[in-house]
């Protein structure tokens, strides 16, 4: 099956590959460095054709905010129909674009992600793509649709058998963005009640950002029900995990949180 782009997208990937490369010209080794490695897991992938998320992630995790790598990785998946590999690419832009706040444009890469997921049954990276839209929407303030996407994707990372460690994960962000949703819309207690159940996956993973994620969420809900002391251990577990992951954004959203607590308890 041939998938052929609308002429925005077509226009969306130029723009984006001739703003960084004319951002990225002053860069030196280290970013030849980046390009071997980048150019070495290219060309085994093109030669596997790996059809996992997970192998996927672990070869380009370290690169796939570099929006002219991602395009690359997006060309030459195209010019060889490996559509596993076109569908991560395209999740990866997608999420560069919602970093810098194009949501529009991130939506219309997510969508087509999930396209091409669905066409070649690939399950977590459906599942993925469907997640990204969540929290697109979310970043949009259209929670109904956000919760629409978190919901689906979690409906469908349960129907397989058995649910292996990628979709737990996955589970694991659609009931993160759920809670995120019920938090906005000052529902604590089912924000609580999905934080908690995000929490318990991230726990028995012992995944250190995850849980981070999960005791500020759950920080924030006890803080708004006036539980101070209760918020202020979530924030403090949250800063301990944080700290484990070196995570300079984590620490300084953690500090935060525990100032302001320590200002309504009046220490």
């Amino acid at each position: 099956m041939a998938f052929i782009k609308s002429y925005k997208l077509i226009i969306n990937d130029l723009t984006l590959f001739l703003l960084m490369s004319i951002l990225c010209v002053s860069i030196g080794f280290a970013q030849n460095t980046n390009s071997e490695e980048f150019e070495n897991n290219l060309n085994a992938i093109l030669f596997t054709r790996t059809t996992s998320y997970s192998e996927l992630e672990s070869l380009f995790y370290k690169l796939k905010n570099d929006s002219i790598k991602m395009q690359l990785l997006e060309n030459k998946a195209v010019e060889a129909s490996y559509y596993e590999a076109e569908s991560y690419a395209l999740n990866a832009l997608g999420v560069i674009y919602r970093n810098l706040s194009m949501y529009d444009r991130a939506i219309a890469y997510h969508k087509y992600a999930e396209e091409i997921a669905t066409y070649t049954e690939n399950l977590e990276l459906k599942v993925l793509s469907l997640n990204m839209l969540g929290v697109a929407y979310r970043r949009m303030d259209l929670v109904s649709s956000a919760l629409d996407y978190h919901s689906l994707a979690m409906e469908f990372a349960k129907t397989a058998n058995p649910i292996n460690d990628e979709l737990r994960f996955s589970i694991a962000v659609s009931l993160n963005g759920i809670g995120n949703i019920y938090l906005v819309l000052k529902q604590y207690d089912l924000d609580l009640e999905q934080f908690n159940k995000s929490l318990e996956i991230a726990t028995e993973s012992y995944n250190k950002l995850g849980l981070a994620i999960n005791h500020q969420n759950i920080g924030y809900a006890k803080e708004a029900k006036g539980l101070l002391d209760e918020a202020l251990s979530n924030y403090q577990f949250s800063l301990m995990f944080n700290e484990e992951i070196n995570s300079e954004v984590g620490r300084v959203i953690c500090y935060n949180s525990i100032g302001k607590v320590y200002i309504k308890q009046k220490k």
